[in-house]
């Protein structure tokens, strides 16, 4: 599961990018100097004392001991979050921790937060492949992010690096563990219970299987129940972590229309109309996903006064968005991280000299900017509220922000006015039906219907007429006909189409086919009419050696139509002006043409069953198509491996030397074809060989198309 998170397609780190950056390891030092040198009073007197409690006495409830302390804001947290804090800790008790000094324990109590952070750095690098020095800025350098884990001591980086986990698991398919991970993340903050409504809309979209969401909330509830159930019967744990006084926060904002009414509970009803929105709008891919994550927890910051580690719910999924912005764009959200530092600042309950307390007691003692301004005849309040006006309506632009490149981009889409259609053609055993096996592979049924061309022959097998016409003469087909079905699925109708059994020679009853974002025609005349090719967005046509048709042909019908070489041969021959006439005139009319061809001769090997004969592969594309960055991707991995020219003024050729491994299709696939992410699709089917090239070229027009250049 975890081979390709480390490595590429020739077995080196992908973090190398992580590894090599001054600005990580610089950042890195200063986390860890703050960590063990630096703490608020909220660290130091609560969490602190909490974790030594525990790790001295690990056979006892940290909680009911708080509880009868007096302290029962101590530690409002599951039991999960315990474990993992004060794991380093235990691990260390052999070697004397107990008796370390406090900056040592403090690191040891700062390694967990660290792990955490590091990790959700890993999963974003890991999501934004070569954009590693934009991640390390925004995240790893985040001023907010790393006030609040390692100067304010908050331990929210935990459950939100687990959640970010989860969802790492779930786009690449991995279900259950993407449910355990999330069910320690709840048990490490009950917060992210907010999440789930989101997991199983997502899961929803795209399983369809309420077994799929209830094995899911099982297993989440499961997980959370077993890492509490030492504590679940103590009151004090209960009260602590499920009663607390922030946690009541949420019930504070609240509406009375009347003096003696009810009241109005403004953020769960926010949340609600948050989740039917979702219901709405179909949670399809990931950058949707993370949006609505975004926004769930933005809704609680926006009518609360939050406590300062609260903003760590909400800033890496604003990172999310700005990782792929320019970089004025990100001034955005920066000044919402300045406005953050400023609030909490010039707040009553700032810690910014508290957190002094170890290296400058002195300093630490004194009066912070609120005293300070108040004492110097300032309006403090004004100017505490005024930055928490400021700091709050950024949030509202932030979220505006991201909405628009989560929903509103995607509206501009070329899939979402209509279907994107692909018209694949070329004559009997050309490789249609594989190339369009392996583009169902990739983009899945969720997201793609292939239409067969043959299901529009006009009879049966054995049918008097096919006498007088070959299935390769335009009147043995209903290709007007087609034309309507092709005009009814660009206009998003749906339409009611039999099949042809190619094991009976029969024609099945007509059912339903509604159009997905793409739609492939494949078949022997599937662009031969004008009308048809000017409704197609993309023209394949498969254009194999002679004897190398002819040998897949003779493989094909023996092994799967159970006709005899001699028969195949002499069908063969008598269409062989058909194919001429109808088939293979299709070729000028193609963007892309594919022509396999045998590296050594056939000869009297021709229909061998046995026999694979190597191959060689020549594009022929239209060349509005710009493909350079994929040529260089590819050169760069292999650089003998591609030769690309121009060829009159219509075409340009790519000649592979030699197939590329499955390693190398997938890196590539990775980095050039991202935009498959926009289905939703996190862990694609890429094929090794020649169909994984064919299915790396296909995928990589689809999502240009000619339109994008290189930039001035």
């Amino acid at each position: 599961m975890w081979k390709n998170f480390w490595l590429d397609a020739k077995g080196r780190l992908k973090l190398n990018d992580l590894l090599c950056s001054p600005l990580f390891w610089s950042m890195a030092a200063l986390k860890i100097l703050s960590g063990m040198f630096l703490g608020s009073g909220y660290f130091s007197a609560l969490f602190f004392p909490f974790f030594e409690n525990f790790a001295d006495t690990p056979f006892q409830s940290p909680y009911v001991t708080s509880w009868h302390e007096g302290e029962p804001a101590a530690f409002p947290y599951p039991a999960f979050m315990l474990y993992f804090m004060v794991a380093p800790r235990l691990l260390m008790a052999p070697f004397g921790a107990a008796a370390w000094p406090l900056p040592l324990k403090f690191l040891l109590y700062h390694i967990p937060l660290f792990a955490a952070d590091l990790t959700m750095l890993l999963v974003f690098i890991r999501w934004f492949h070569g954009r590693s020095q934009r991640v390390i800025l925004l995240l790893w350098c985040s001023p907010v992010l790393f006030y609040i884990s390692y100067i304010h001591g908050q331990l929210d980086v935990v459950p939100i690096a687990l959640l970010t986990v989860s969802l790492y698991l779930l786009f690449r398919e991995y279900l259950v563990w993407s449910a355990i991970i999330l069910g320690l993340g709840l048990a490490t903050k009950t917060h992210l219970v907010m999440t789930l409504p989101f997991f199983l809309l997502y899961i929803w979209r795209h399983r369809e299987r309420t077994q799929a969401l209830l094995s899911y909330v099982g297993l989440v509830l499961l997980t959370f129940g077993l890492v509490n159930m030492p504590f679940l019967f103590d009151h004090a744990f209960r009260h602590m972590v499920f009663e607390n006084l922030e946690q009541k926060k949420i019930g504070q904002v609240a509406l009375r229309l009347t003096r003696s009414g009810p009241e109005f509970y403004a953020i769960p009803s926010a949340y609600i109309l948050l989740v039917f929105y979702a219901l709405r709008i179909k949670i399809q891919n990931r950058d949707i996903f993370i949006m609505f994550l975004g926004f769930a927890f933005g809704v609680m910051l926006l009518f609360i006064n939050p406590m300062p580690g609260w903003y760590y719910w909400v800033v890496p999924f604003l990172v999310y968005f700005f990782s792929r912005a320019s970089m004025l764009q990100c001034l955005l959200l920066a000044a919402l991280q300045f406005s953050y530092l400023l609030y909490f600042g010039l707040s009553p309950a700032s810690d910014y000299r508290e957190v002094f307390q170890f290296v400058f007691p002195h300093f630490a003692q004194g009066p912070n900017a609120f005293a300070l301004l108040a004492s110097a005849g300032f309006n403090a309040r004004m100017l505490a509220d005024s930055a928490f006006t400021l700091m709050q309506t950024l949030l509202i632009a932030n979220c505006l922000w991201i909405y628009w490149r989560g929903i509103k981009a995607l509206h501009y889409n070329k899939f979402s006015s209509h279907s994107f259609l692909i018209g694949i053609a070329g004559d009997s055993g050309s490789g249609k039906s594989t190339l369009t096996e392996n583009l169902l592979d990739l983009f899945t049924p969720s997201h793609m219907t292939a239409l067969c061309g043959d299901d529009m022959h006009k009879w049966q097998r054995g049918h008097a007429k096919w006498k007088e016409y070959t299935h390769l003469n335009p009147k043995g087909n209903e290709l007007h006909q087609e034309l309507h079905y092709i005009a009814a699925l660009r206009q998003n109708m749906t339409i009611f189409r039999r099949h042809y059994d190619h094991t009976t020679g029969k024609f099945t009853e007509a059912v339903a086919i509604s159009p997905k974002p793409l739609m492939v025609m494949e078949g022997l005349h599937t662009f031969l009419l004008k009308p048809t090719r000017s409704m197609l967005d993309l023209k394949i046509f498969m254009a194999p050696d002679e004897t190398l048709l002819l040998h897949w042909k003779i493989q094909r019908d023996m092994l799967k139509r159970g006709y005899s070489m001699e028969q195949i041969i002499a069908s063969v021959e008598a269409r062989r002006a058909d194919a001429e006439r109808y088939v293979k005139v299709q070729a000028h009319a193609a963007d892309i043409v594919f022509t396999f061809f045998p590296l050594e001769p056939i000869g009297d090997r021709l229909g061998d069953l046995e026999y694979k004969p190597a191959v060689g592969l020549r594009v022929m594309l239209s060349n509005r198509f710009y493909l350079d960055p994929l040529l260089d991707g590819i050169s760069d991995l292999y650089p003998q491996n591609v030769k690309h020219y121009y060829e009159c003024e219509n075409w340009q050729i790519i000649e592979f030397m030699d197939f590329l491994p499955f390693a190398a299709i997938e890196h590539i696939g990775e980095k050039y074809v991202s935009d498959i992410q926009d289905f939703g699709i996190y862990a694609p089917a890429w094929k090794g060989g020649w169909e994984g090239v064919q299915q790396i070229i296909v995928a990589y027009i689809i999502f240009h198309d000619g339109t994008r250049f290189p930039e001035f």
